[in-house]
């Protein structure tokens, strides 16, 4: 996935993703979260503001896949969230395309990854020092 410069005037100062945050995703990319479980039309997103690059990137290349095979229809986010400091992304796909699963899992370990070295209020990479949950770089 290649990173691309986020406008950051969009986004909330807050640690967490305010509901226009949600509707540009969703907006931006109908493929990945047209068809969204009861959990996350109820919560949408519950990670922190500084993630939203990875998250893009992320939605980016899954509705990529998704279209290139004709797929759409099956697919369903069910929960995006922080979990232990990194991103926890859970999805539903119909047993008819299975074999799109592994291409699926491989973006979103990726974005699990990164979630480790991005800091969580600005997205800015970090250095990680010690035992941490909440990554932070440098300026705060």
């Amino acid at each position: 996935m290649v990173k691309k410069p986020i406008n950051y005037k969009l986004l909330s100062t807050a640690g967490t993703f305010r509901t226009d945050d949600l509707n540009i995703l969703t907006l931006l990319f109908p493929a990945v979260y047209c068809n969204a479980g009861e959990i996350f039309a109820s919560y949408g997103f519950q990670c922190p503001i500084g993630w939203y690059g990875l998250l893009y990137r992320l939605s980016e290349s899954i509705q990529s896949e998704i279209i290139s095979n004709n797929n759409y229809t099956n697919f369903s986010v069910e929960q995006v969230k922080e979990k232990f400091g990194i991103l926890a992304f859970y999805y539903e796909y119909g047993d008819n395309i299975e074999w799109l699963r592994p291409k699926i899992n491989e973006f979103i370990s990726i974005a699990v990854k990164e979630s480790g070295n991005t800091c969580r209020i600005c997205g800015k990479d970090v250095k990680i020092r010690g035992m941490n949950l909440y990554w932070r770089c440098d300026d705060h």
